[in-house]
């Protein structure tokens, strides 16, 4: 998962000193520094730093109302999007607004299925965003099948 192996900015809320894959990492108290987000998470549940730029799902939930009303598939997403909207929905306590994000988050992908079916069919898409490009990859997987049966496959066969 590349969204997880991206460096962000932190600020350590003590001294640390780690150990990994043989790579000492230093963290001075309140000097900000890159790490791959997968360590970030863990020392941010540990209450050892925090994110130098706050995570933004207010404005995430803003763009999605944007490119919905828009009704524009062409609209690009942040490539951590869909994994910045998922803790989001894990964060909400109030159920109704948890609904009323995944409603939203629901609405976005249909409007961006019309790009995903562009891209699968047609392999327009230069650099994809992670989770659409699984869902590509599974619809070119699916629509070749239905594809090659069609031209390929004898009527009786089928």
């Amino acid at each position: 998962m590349e969204y997880l192996l991206t460096d962000v900015n932190v600020i350590p809320i003590e001294n640390l000193e780690l150990n990994i894959l043989n790579k000492k990492i230093v963290l001075n108290q309140g000097e900000s520094i890159k790490i791959p987000l997968w360590l970030a998470k863990i020392l941010e549940k540990e209450r050892k730093i925090v994110f130098q730029q706050e995570r933004k799902p207010k404005e995430l939930v803003g763009f999605l109302q944007y490119a919905i009303a828009e009704h524009r598939s062409t609209i690009e997403p942040e490539e951590d999007l869909y994994f910045l909207m998922r803790e989001f929905l894990e964060e909400l306590d109030d159920e109704k607004i948890r609904e009323n994000v995944r409603n939203l988050l629901k609405n976005y992908s249909k409007v961006r299925m019309v790009k995903m079916l562009r891209s699968a069919i047609l392999g327009t898409e230069k650099e994809p965003i992670l989770w659409e490009d699984l869902l590509v990859k599974i619809i070119k997987k699916y629509f070749d099948e239905w594809l090659n049966a069609l031209l390929y496959e004898k009527l009786n066969n089928l």
